[in-house]
């Protein structure tokens, strides 16, 4: 028992190098573009800032157009089926989850301007996507996803894609790994769709499902012309090292849509993310051409701090102290 000043003032030293966080959480803003910083859309790629990036723009079939006059106007052809997706790195290097609790957020606010999700074809969804481009920036757009065979770009990207149905069906939370060439046509590039069509999206290998497959919308997910649209998207590192997919989206009128599941093994495909995807699919009778026009892409994280060297020292200095001036006192 330690009970001279110096054995209490020690442990009192001990007690508050013990209190003190190991690591502390706050929120930051990763990537915000509204679009006046220099961003560009189907240009040559470069390294993203803080506030613009070069988007490319994927679209299903031949005929989709982007340009980032005032906003990213993104516009598919008219046609019964298609999907389109964005693709940019955000960071130059990955944000990791590492501790329990960190968290990585990304935010699309966008205004409906044509026939995007405006009818009850349960094929039509919304989908968004942060994913671990391994370095490799997105292929040079407008890329043709069922046409053509291109290889590289964001073929080998890891992540997870939220797939959030018009109406009836199952809702998607999808673990995307690398994919492989088929040699025929560009599915290998898609990111976010996986199953939507046999000749648009990626499939070798299949998506695996994070959490169970369910609807969560109470009614259909319906939009009109000109709603501006939030689509959110959040992972979190949980207590058992997996990770929690949530989105959400929502309007002035509310929250519309909200989905959430776990990986389990063999969906936690990545923990590193340095790269985003959103987009949407059409499916639509008669044939109609659909577009979006985006205003803010935001990316936040909530990432815990590597303790300073001089708490560890703390820490270290004082348990090691404590343990042989024990041993003294009863030597």
């Amino acid at each position: 028992m330690i009970n001279n000043s110096f054995g209490k003032n020690l442990l009192a030293l001990a007690a508050c190098a013990l209190s003190l966080p190991l690591g502390a959480v706050a929120q930051t803003t990763v990537f915000s573009d509204n679009f006046t910083g220099g961003s560009t859309v189907d240009a040559a790629n470069f390294t993203p800032t803080a506030t613009s990036t070069s988007y490319q723009w994927f679209s299903g079939l031949a005929g989709g157009t982007a340009n980032t006059t005032s906003d990213l106007h993104l516009a598919l052809p008219s046609t019964t089926s298609i999907v389109g997706e964005a693709q940019a790195m955000f960071a130059s290097s990955p944000i990791s989850l590492a501790t329990i609790g960190d968290n990585i957020q990304l935010t699309i606010v966008f205004t409906d301007t044509a026939n995007v999700m405006l009818t009850t074809n349960s094929n039509s969804s919304l989908a968004i996507g942060l994913f671990n481009s391994g370095g490799a920036a997105p292929n040079q757009g407008v890329i043709t996803l069922n046409a053509g065979n291109n290889t590289g770009g964001s073929q080998n990207w890891k992540g997870f894609s939220s797939v959030a149905l018009l109406s009836s069906g199952s809702n998607k939370l999808l673990a995307r790994g690398p994919q492989t060439a088929n040699g025929t046509t560009s599915q290998n590039q898609d990111l976010l769709f996986n199953g939507a069509s046999s000749s648009q999206t990626y499939n070798s290998p299949t998506a695996t499902q994070v959490g169970s497959s369910k609807s969560d919308t109470a009614s259909p997910l319906t939009l009109t012309a000109g709603t501006v649209v939030t689509n959110f998207l959040s992972i979190t590192l949980s207590p058992t090292y997996q990770l929690v997919v949530s989105n959400s989206i929502s309007t002035s009128a509310g929250v519309l849509y909200f989905n959430s599941g776990t990986t389990v093994a063999g969906s936690l495909v990545t923990t590193n993310f340095d790269s985003l995807s959103f987009g949407w699919r059409e499916a639509v009778g008669p044939a109609a051409a659909s577009s979006i026009d985006v205003s803010q892409v935001l990316v936040t994280d909530q990432i815990s701090a590597v303790p300073e060297p001089t708490t560890l020292a703390l820490l270290g200095g004082a348990a090691a102290t404590l343990i042989f001036r024990r041993r003294q006192l009863r030597g």
